[in-house]
């Protein structure tokens, strides 16, 4: 069911065989395994996490951002593509970009939840989910890349844990300063060694003048327009060999909100890769401003 695809890097797995129930594509992980880091979430609430210590630079421990999601296409012989992140925004509820999923059949995607390495198949605290229905911003156009944001509508609800949590919305009215801690969250290529390990960015926002400017400074578009509906970050950390040049449309951008540094906020959805690695320049990051369509986000979730 539905209403109304750039790929940075490809991922092929073996992962579990797809069953259809009730219209839904939904996977078969039932193994003997127990979850590494599933134990029941002793919170109700949006946005935390269980597993806040930072790790290496640029990687992220398994549960430190539980609200990321793989975003798979179904392949041939079992073999399903990798082809972009999204965000669990409710119990049953993913935001992703439209540009991922708009011309790929519903019943050939599959959503995977508590995933951390997706160079591997299915990992102990894996949950995997195909979908009920995708939303379609009914703005968005594939030529003008306005708007670009869905919502997939999973087959059931989550149960949140250690693992598996959703993300706070932005308030469409919080301004993130220099105060709040801001990470663009995805997976990406982090070296010549191609980790396939979820990553992280600390990220500081910019302005959408000093986007546009550097965007047609250093993008090589001269003429290039940013869409108003966007939003944009330079990484906070100094560019060097190990900066993770690639990364998947659909990654979060989510921050903290003043003081409080233990809730996590989703303020962007990675919608443009104008990232240059070849020059020793902070070149912006792209989003969608999640803070513009939060409303609509809402009126999804509740239907």
């Amino acid at each position: 069911m539905e209403r109304s695809f750039a790929r940075w890097h490809t991922v092929v797995v073996l992962l579990p065989v797809l069953v259809t129930i009730s219209g839904c594509v939904s996977a078969d992980t039932s193994d003997s395994r127990e979850n590494e880091i599933g134990d029941p979430y002793p919170s109700d609430e949006c946005g935390r996490n269980d597993n806040v210590e930072e790790g290496p630079e640029f990687l992220t421990n398994r549960g430190e951002f539980p609200w990321a999601v793989a975003i798979f296409r179904k392949g041939t012989a079992q073999k399903n593509v990798l082809i972009c992140g999204g965000t669990l925004v409710g119990r049953g509820t993913v935001l992703t970009t439209a540009k991922c999923v708009h011309d790929v059949p519903t019943k050939d995607l599959t959503v995977h939840l508590g995933k951390w390495h997706v160079g591997v198949g299915y990992e102990n605290s894996e949950m995997v989910l195909g979908l009920e229905e995708r939303v379609i911003h009914p703005n968005y156009t594939v030529l003008s890349k306005r708007h670009n944001l869905a919502v997939l509508n999973l087959c059931d609800n989550v149960k949140f844990s250690s693992a598996v949590n959703r993300v706070c919305l932005a308030d469409p009215d919080e301004e993130y300063q220099s105060n709040h801690h801001c990470y663009t969250v995805g997976w990406g290529r982090w070296d010549a060694n191609n980790t396939n390990q979820l990553l992280r960015l600390k990220a500081n926002l910019i302005s959408h003048t000093e986007c546009q400017h550097y965007l047609r400074a250093y993008g090589g578009q001269w003429r290039y327009n940013l869409v108003k509906e966007a939003v944009c970050t330079v990484p906070e950390d100094t560019i060097d060999d190990h900066y993770p040049c690639s990364r998947m449309i659909g990654s979060a951008l989510v921050c903290t909100r003043g003081a409080r540094t233990d809730q996590f906020h989703l303020v962007g959805v990675a919608s443009l890769l104008e990232r240059n690695c070849s020059r020793s320049v902070r070149i912006p990051d792209v989003f969608m401003d999640v803070r513009k369509y939060t409303a609509w986000v809402d009126q999804i979730i509740d239907e």
